[in-house]
């Protein structure tokens, strides 16, 4: 015989002594804060192998980051991570409820060696975001075919905001802004309060009648933006009562209240895209 035929068995690699599925599991014990020598002990091997297949399945799915593409539905936002590194930006695939990635920085300039990184840019359809000046200009660049829309968390955050600025007009001396304070329960949704809180609140209502109004007025545009998985037809009638409430706000006397009415009407398109496809 000129060579020696060896049958190569499911599960290993070629030129290797150890299957696929230790590697993993040496992998992900070591992932959940085992050290090296629980994680030898376990799976019968040395310490070494332990290191060496933890750094192979490392680079393995480090090699699957690189090659995959963009999520054609994705969510972006910023957060505070520590003090050294500061901020970050979380891009989420909101099609499976994951993130799909963090990038140090939250500028265009800080992001764009990630951005270049990212493959498929043009098959993204759907960019969830705040109302962020800079990011839209971001995503319109690096993402041309996406449409955005704003983000529901901070669009009800906004509402909030101006509402109690308004508030602080009509009564500041009673108002205070603190977390057992009228105003933040003022901003809870009614079903979350606790009875006592409940209390509290209708008491106080029933003495500023104009606030009384205002309130029902935000409760209600708020709600208008909690409503998910519409049809075309109920989106159309949702659309029609965000226009109808924002010609309110706009004609409002009160500051604060144009205010947010310019600001929805200057985002018509990302706030009423918040309706149709989330």
């Amino acid at each position: 015989m000129d060579g020696i035929f060896n049958t190569r068995m499911n599960g290993i690699k070629k030129w290797n002594r150890s299957t696929e599925p230790l590697k993993s599991n040496v992998f992900y014990t070591c992932s959940r804060g085992f050290s090296n020598a629980d994680a030898a002990h376990e799976s019968g091997i040395s310490v070494a192998s332990v290191e060496r297949y933890y750094h192979q399945m490392v680079m393995q799915k480090i090699s699957h980051q690189k090659n995959r593409l963009c999520p054609r539905y994705i969510g972006i936002d910023e957060h505070r991570f520590s003090k050294k590194i500061g901020f970050v930006t979380t891009f989420c695939n909101l099609e499976k409820h994951r993130v799909f990635d963090i990038s140090p920085g939250r500028s265009e300039a800080e992001l764009l060696p990630f951005l270049k990184s990212l493959k498929g840019r043009k098959r993204v359809k759907v960019i969830c975001m705040d109302m962020h000046a800079p990011y839209r200009k971001m995503v319109r660049r690096w993402f041309p075919n996406a449409k955005i829309v704003a983000d529901r968390f901070h669009v009800i955050k906004l509402i909030n905001l101006h509402f109690a600025k308004t508030c602080k007009l009509i009564d500041e001396e009673n108002l205070a802004w603190g977390r057992g304070g009228l105003i933040r329960i003022m901003c809870t949704r009614s079903e979350n309060l606790s009875s006592s809180k409940r209390e509290k609140l209708e008491h106080y209502l029933e003495k500023q009648p104009a606030i009384k109004s205002l309130w029902l007025f935000s409760q209600d545009l708020a709600d208008l933006f909690r409503n998910k998985g519409k049809n075309p037809p109920a989106c159309k009638k949702l659309i029609h009562d965000l226009l109808e409430r924002n010609e309110m706000l706009r004609a409002s006397p009160f500051r604060p209240m144009q205010t947010l009415g310019k600001t929805l009407m200057n985002l018509a398109e990302p706030c009423g895209s918040n309706v149709s496809f989330l």
